[in-house]
């Protein structure tokens, strides 16, 4: 009987140290995949604020000796990747709206 009862305490401790090594596992990958949020979210924000400058920089080109525009708010968002009103919001933010 005591022999079973070795056996049982061996196995739970083995248990337990397997218990120990699955926890650290859990809290290490919760640490990384925050990080990895948090790199996530600063790219997006980063890739945003390029867009950005790209759309700024489009709207200001004109056209070779003439007073025409090179882009329109839906070329420019055709080549940026974002919508026409995304343009247009950023034109308006950064006073540089069209009259038509």
């Amino acid at each position: 009987m005591s022999k079973d009862i070795n056996k049982l305490n061996k196995r739970m401790g083995k248990n337990e140290k397997q218990t120990e090594k699955n926890t650290n596992e859990i809290e290490r990958l919760k640490r990384e995949n925050e990080n990895m949020r948090r790199t996530i979210s600063n790219n997006t924000k980063e890739i945003k604020q390029i867009k950005e400058v790209q759309v700024v920089e489009m709207l200001q080109k004109l056209k070779p000796q003439t007073e025409d525009y090179m882009y329109t708010y839906q070329n420019i968002a055709n080549i940026v990747g974002i919508s026409p009103a995304t343009v247009s919001n950023i034109a308006k933010n950064k006073n540089l709206s069209r009259k038509l």
